[in-house]
């Protein structure tokens, strides 16, 4: 095996298995890009799978599993970290937002109204409850 081949080898990062379903809430659980709630009733994904070697289950919120779908499209990564979206997001919407007269928001991107709605009407636009296309 060539140099090469060996590093891309190392470089491939492997999904073995990967499930991504809409529920309704039965019980308050912890949104996974967010850190806020997802409450009784609420429609949400649940993501499980084994990332190379690691299993993981997380919950989103529908309009965070949307903002973590098109941080990725525009990007055109499958990879992303908590830090990465909020740095995108914080470009795309808080700057000069005018919500806040001196432009010192306090609230936290991820928790922003003009953020969720946005994302939320994703849903509305693609006809798909769960953000898919």
């Amino acid at each position: 095996m060539d140099v090469t081949a060996k590093i891309m080898k190392k470089a491939v990062k492997v999904l073995e298995f990967y499930t991504d379903k809409v529920y309704t809430a039965k019980k308050v659980h912890k949104c996974d890009l967010c850190n806020q709630e997802i409450i009784i009733g609420e429609k949400y994904h649940r993501q499980s799978g084994k990332y190379e070697g690691d299993f993981f289950d997380r919950c989103l919120h529908i309009h965070c599993n949307n903002i973590i779908a098109e941080f990725c499209k525009e990007h055109n990564e499958n990879e992303y970290s908590h830090d990465w979206i909020v740095d995108w997001l914080s470009d795309i919407y808080c700057y000069g937002c005018g919500q806040n007269e001196d432009d010192n928001c306090e609230i936290e991107v991820l928790q922003c109204n003009c953020v969720i709605r946005n994302f939320k009407n994703l849903i509305e636009k693609d006809g798909n409850e769960d953000g898919s296309n």
